[in-house]
């Protein structure tokens, strides 16, 4: 069973719809992510979760409790802000320990435990400083740590790395993996950001207009997603209408502006059906020579990218269809060169089409 059940849940705006009877399962322990554009509605449901939202509809079940009438003093449910919310005033130490000192508990217990989660942020020796004197970073492990010291069952993350530089960002984002896995605890993690949920999540949900595109580990949900929404959303994808030719045992495709393509598995939709075809730009491959065979099209080089590990082509195709092509750099960015204007042909193993039906 579940650990976090939601079920028909809607909430309201006035007249408008930010939430539309959205089902959602989480077990315990996971790493959940959250994540969309804005107005999806991920943060809204993070606020429903929290209790600082009544829904206009369904309900919340926390470990077999139907929680969705408490307040938020009431749940075993603590949430982490964008912007932190310590207490300027308290040290590093009276921060963690105020949600302790609210529940009544020992000194001595607080103290334990204080230290204990200092220690698991690793910012023991930051216990007597006032937040001010800390670095971004430093206040979202604080914050982190405030937020598990009452032992909460569910723990809601409101984009909590979002102020921070890309490369503290990532440091960061390890430490709170780390966290999560020492304690158990369950996370629910909002973000508008791919890389961040690909990298931390154990499972994905994809928000758009309220409902949820797909839910699935980030490797399903990059690798096979199940419609144009999430391949143009979950990172770079060329996106192609075409029909199917033959749908069965290995689907052979007629995409528009390249030609037949083989697919490997069935097509979704009968032989003379329309559909799109996505094809990540890193499993494309710019290849010698002429053209030869499925899969393979001629095309010329419009525009190239320097991305640091990668060079990315823009190829306007001869059939007409502009293909982005990410080749990796393994030798060096001189390997990658190729001026505008260079004949070329482009390559994908049948397995690089991902079918979406129309």
């Amino acid at each position: 069973m579940a650990d976090l059940e939601i079920a028909g849940l809607t909430v309201r705006y006035g007249p408008a719809i930010a939430l539309d009877r959205l089902d959602l399962a989480i077990d315990s322990g996971e790493m959940f992510v959250l994540l969309g554009g804005s107005g999806s509605g991920k943060t809204t449901l993070l606020r429903a979760l929290g209790g600082f939202i009544q829904p206009a509809a369904g309900r919340i079940m926390l470990a077999g409790q139907d929680i969705t009438a408490l307040p938020p003093h009431r749940r075993p449910v603590n949430t982490t802000f964008q912007s932190y919310a310590l207490f300027p005033h308290m040290n590093v130490a009276d921060n963690v320990g105020f949600g302790l000192r609210r529940q009544g508990v020992p000194r001595a217990e607080i103290a334990r435990r204080v230290s204990s989660l200092l220690d698991l942020v690793r910012r023991g020796e930051f216990a007597g400083r006032r937040p001010d004197a800390l670095s971004g970073g430093q206040r979202q492990r604080v914050a982190l740590a405030r937020a598990l010291a009452p032992r909460p069952r569910l723990l809601l993350l409101d984009e909590p790395l979002s102020a921070l530089d890309r490369s503290l960002r990532e440091q960061t984002r390890q430490e709170l993996l780390r966290v999560q896995r020492e304690t158990g605890t369950t996370f629910v993690l909002v973000t508008h950001d791919q890389d961040e949920a690909l990298a931390v999540a154990s499972r994905i949900g994809l928000l758009h207009d309220g409902r949820l595109a797909q839910v699935g580990t980030p490797a399903e949900i990059y690798e096979r997603p199940a419609s144009r929404f999430v391949a143009a959303f979950m990172g770079a994808a060329n996106i192609l209408p075409g029909t199917v030719r033959t749908a069965a045992p290995d689907a052979v495709l007629d995409l528009h502006g390249i030609g037949p393509a083989q697919a490997t598995g069935p097509a979704p939709i009968a032989a003379g059906g329309a559909l799109h075809v996505a094809l990540r730009p890193e499993r494309l491959r710019i290849v010698p020579g002429e053209a030869h065979g499925m899969n393979t099209a001629p095309g010329t080089v419009t525009d190239s990218a320097y991305r640091g590990g990668t060079m990315d082509h823009q190829v306007r195709l001869q059939g007409g269809a502009t293909l982005l092509v990410s080749q990796p750099l393994a030798d060096g960015v001189g390997a990658g060169l190729l001026a505008p204007g260079s004949a070329v042909a482009v390559s994908w193993p049948p397995e690089a089409c991902v079918l979406l039906p129309e």
